[in-house]
């Protein structure tokens, strides 16, 4: 089944800039694509507190979203010979939930401000070098040569800082997949969905807190940076790179701004 998929100019404030946001090879670019976050941020006038419930929700729920339009891949009829075959309801909701990363990751650290990307691979390095029983599992299953490339293009990523692209980190964080093609996916569901969880923890009041333990709290970039994972290895299960979501929900986000 062919992707459909329109193609629309990118702009910002009415400014034409289709290419602004790639690099030489034509990769998305973090640092671009978060100023447009930033750019098409319709909340801005709101208070932070506001601001961030209203992302935290927004996230949420578009993880709800991503969850449906891959069971209408995996289960729906007809469809299951094709699960892994992408189509514009998927691209588009994995792109809102990259939009949304992004904005709850600005809003979430107002005095510094964090890639969640590079927060990512920073666990992600700690954890595969670790001396404990979790690191030996994970080494053991993905194996000794992953870890290495791992280790290796980890550093070279982390030197980028201003020229990172969605397709670095997408390939560099795959290497530590555990599970493969429909196993992760529905590994990658299930655990967006805990995630999305753990995210309305931050809304609860400490009494609801106190008494409600079966998810721990953990720092809201950890969260983000871990849903930044399962997304790009569905895009990755589903042949799509990152980069190229991230540039169709800017496309979408530009087109519903002017037509508004």
């Amino acid at each position: 089944r062919s992707m459909e998929v329109v193609l629309l100019p990118i702009t910002i404030n009415g400014r034409f800039c289709a290419d602004q946001q790639l690099d030489s090879r034509g990769h998305m670019l973090i640092l671009e694509y978060d100023k447009f976050v930033q750019d098409t941020d319709q909340t801005k006038d709101r208070p932070i507190k506001d601001r961030r419930d209203i992302a935290i929700y927004g996230l949420a729920s578009e993880i709800g979203s991503v969850a449906a339009a891959i069971k209408k891949r995996l289960l729906g009829e007809g469809e299951a010979e094709e699960w892994n075959v992408p189509n514009t309801e998927i691209i588009e909701e994995l792109g809102d939930v990259v939009w949304y990363c992004f904005a709850l990751a600005r809003l979430a650290n107002q005095k510094k401000r964090v890639n969640i990307f590079i927060h990512d691979i920073n666990n992600l390095q700690r954890e595969v070098i670790a001396e404990d029983a979790r690191a030996n599992s994970i080494q053991r299953i993905i194996g000794q040569k992953k870890r290495n490339n791992f280790i290796r293009a980890a550093g070279d990523f982390l030197k980028r800082t201003r020229f990172m692209t969605f397709n670095d980190y997408q390939k560099l964080a795959f290497l530590t997949a555990r599970t493969k093609k429909r196993i992760l996916v529905e590994v990658c569901v299930a655990v967006l969905y805990q995630l999305s969880a753990e995210l309305f923890r931050k809304l609860l009041p400490k009494v609801e807190l106190q008494l409600n333990r079966s998810l721990k709290d953990r720092p809201i970039n950890d969260i983000l940076g871990e849903i930044a994972w399962h997304i790009a290895s569905l895009a990755s299960i589903y042949g799509l790179e990152l980069g190229d979501v991230a540039q169709e929900n800017m496309k979408k986000v530009s087109f519903r701004r002017h037509r508004d």
